[in-house]
């Protein structure tokens, strides 16, 4: 299939998800963020080695799922913005790699797509593949290379050890399995949940217990984990400040954070935006 048709298979397949289902939020709404999240989701969900040629055009080459997540958390969110402007039909002629991306995440095959030459053998001479003669140096060489084949003095065939056969095959069973129960192992560890440890949310296993026993463990938010912190360098706030910090009055103590909503000891209430009233009024000294 050339990269054309390709490329108009799997948008058409992205508009069919877009107007009949299933697809995630993720797709129908695609923002850098939101690209990077529903990456996370499908790797999770459904990591292949067959699909390491297209993570690793994205992401760079890594061992195993494990370390791809970590690289996908770890992204520049600008990456996706080449293939938002594609998923938005905005772009004439994307990068491969933007193409077989989408294609990953809604799941579309055959992927990554393999572009091969095809020529018409049928009625032109021209088209044919020149055939090769394979002529004898001379007849003296010939005559000097003699295979007498008697009847009853014919080499008899290799024997086959077959307890040599069976050992390798048992040692490969053993491997193989011995790999699925490791990555399986591997995979059950993925960190999918979090927990604030005072300044940052961590990440951790749903079933672990965080240093701190009164920490919640909640459902992973990936935009938390990366955007939303406290400032415990609170001196250093200036006006240039407002607009990119907010914080909360608590006890006669003011706390900054670095994006909106609610701080995580206090659900029930919510973060406001920094102003110079309260720049001016209250003290700021670090922690």
């Amino acid at each position: 299939m050339t990269s054309a048709d390709h490329k108009k298979n799997v948008l058409e397949r992205y508009r069919e998800l877009m107007l009949n289902g299933p697809l995630s939020e993720n797709l129908k709404q695609p923002a850098p963020a939101r690209i990077r999240d529903e990456s996370l989701s499908v790797i999770e969900r459904r990591f292949s080695k067959d699909d390491r040629e297209i993570l690793s055009s994205y992401f760079g080459y890594h061992a195993d799922m494990l370390e791809y997540v970590k690289a996908i958390e770890d992204v520049d969110i600008d990456l996706f913005r080449p293939l938002i402007r594609f998923m938005n039909d905005t772009v004439a002629n994307p990068h491969s790699k933007h193409v077989e991306l989408l294609a990953w995440l809604i799941d579309y095959k055959p992927r990554p797509n393999r572009v091969k030459d095809m020529y018409d053998v049928s009625g032109d001479d021209q088209n044919k593949t020149p055939s090769i003669n394979l002529v004898e140096n001379d007849q003296t060489q010939s005559e000097d290379v003699e295979i007498s084949l008697v009847a009853g003095n014919a080499p008899e065939p290799p024997k086959i050890n077959k307890r040599v056969i069976a050992l390798s095959a048992l040692s490969l069973l053993v491997l193989f399995v011995g790999l699925f129960f490791a990555f399986r192992g591997r995979n059950n560890i993925v960190q999918k949940c979090m927990y604030w440890n005072g300044e940052e949310f961590k990440p951790i296993a749903c079933d672990e217990k965080p240093d701190d026993t009164n920490a919640v463990v909640i459902a992973k938010d990936s935009d938390k984990m990366v955007h939303f912190r406290r400032d415990t360098r609170a001196d250093t706030l200036t006006a240039s400040s407002i607009g990119k910090i907010w914080y909360i009055k608590i006890n006669g103590r003011v706390e900054y954070y670095t994006a909106p909503g609610a701080p995580p000891l206090y659900p029930d209430r919510r973060l406001l935006p920094l102003t110079v009233y309260i720049l001016n009024k209250y003290p700021r000294s670090p922690g």
